[in-house]
């Protein structure tokens, strides 16, 4: 469903997660890498770089990486808080870079929401009607906790400068 959205367009391509892309060597090096002080969206900060140097992303879906995590409960909303958290921290970093405010997609949501899989009326569209709602749940609170975090930082820090 992300792949789908973001990379819509093969040649106009906007996002690849870190298992999942492969690129010259010279061209990681000279960026940097991924920047080591995200701990989560590192791969969203990387596309979001390599995008703003004008450099081109083709979304190729015939090459198939498989990659997946045995999640329980726990470890699915830890994971996606995290995410959350990791997302504010895209949001600063992009916003410093300067090429223009990161806001929500709301299309995204909607599509994911609407998406043809999920008008069958069975146990398993409810689990996944479930697993999205927990997902969103999460990502939001890791993300007002980062927030509040930031917030609390940028408080102490101006409370030190001015003493």
């Amino acid at each position: 469903m992300v792949y789908t959205y973001y990379n819509a367009e093969p040649s106009r391509a906007r996002f690849f997660a870190s298992n999942n892309l492969a690129l010259p060597a010279h061209r990681f090096l000279e960026m940097g890498g991924f920047d080591e002080t995200f701990r989560t969206s590192e791969d969203r900060d990387f596309c979001d770089r390599w995008l703003y140097r004008g450099y081109p992303m083709t979304y190729a879906p015939e090459a198939v990486v498989c990659h997946a995590h045995s999640l329980t409960f726990r470890t699915f909303w830890r994971q996606h808080f995290h995410y959350g958290r990791g997302a504010f921290r895209f949001y600063q970093a992009r916003t410093r870079r300067g090429p223009g405010r990161f806001t929500p997609e709301i299309k995204f949501y909607r599509e994911a929401l609407c998406h043809p899989s999920l008008r069958k009326w069975n146990w398993q569209t409810f689990e996944v009607w479930g697993l999205l709602f927990l997902w969103q749940g999460a990502n939001l609170m890791g993300f007002v906790r980062e927030m509040l975090n930031h917030a609390k930082k940028s408080r102490r820090n101006r409370n030190t400068e001015a003493t």
